[in-house]
């Protein structure tokens, strides 16, 4: 039994980045990185990058996330650009949290300064593992193809491509 409450795990402070690779389509991270007293962030298609992004639409010098005096400042190295809310940038001051993309059609990224708050962090610890996107309900799955069997046009369907069949093999 301890005296008083248990201890909080310290919140980083505001020179902490986190930097996420999210979902194009859903939009959670499908990565993140986290950074500490760094004054300037590296971004590209190589493996000596900070945030290393493997995709087509990536330079392997496609952006830097650089402070200046304490601001926070995204520019655009790459063939391909950076855009943010769509439209093209060459640097771009960041005020808060930002999501930008790399490329016209290239992955979607977000940069957020300070803490990021996870209640539950300091019991659980997950690795970034892929999780199964779609899963396929077997049973709802057999109980449509049985229903679609069943009925009479599917049945005459079959049939004719049964008598398709014969012609074809007969010929």
């Amino acid at each position: 039994m301890t005296d008083g409450p248990l201890p909080i795990p310290p919140v980083p402070d505001a020179g902490d980045v986190i930097v996420k690779l999210l979902d194009p389509a859903q939009g959670p991270p499908l990565k993140t990185w986290k950074f500490q007293g760094k004054s300037s962030i590296s971004i590209g298609r190589t493996e000596d990058r900070d945030v290393e992004v493997i995709d087509p639409y990536v330079s392997r010098t496609h952006a830097l996330i650089e402070s200046r005096d304490g601001i926070w400042v995204l520019i655009s190295q790459g063939r391909n650009g950076v855009f943010v809310n769509s439209r093209p940038i060459t640097e771009h001051v960041i005020s808060g949290d930002i999501t930008f993309r790399l490329g016209t059609n290239g992955p979607v990224l977000a940069f957020k300064t300070g803490a990021e708050r996870n209640d539950h962090a300091a019991t659980l610890c997950f690795d970034s593992m892929p999780m199964e996107l779609l899963a396929v309900d077997e049973l709802k799955l057999q109980e449509e193809v049985g229903t679609i069997a069943g009925r009479d046009d599917f049945q005459r369907l079959q049939e004719q491509a049964r008598a398709l069949r014969r012609k074809r093999a007969e010929s």
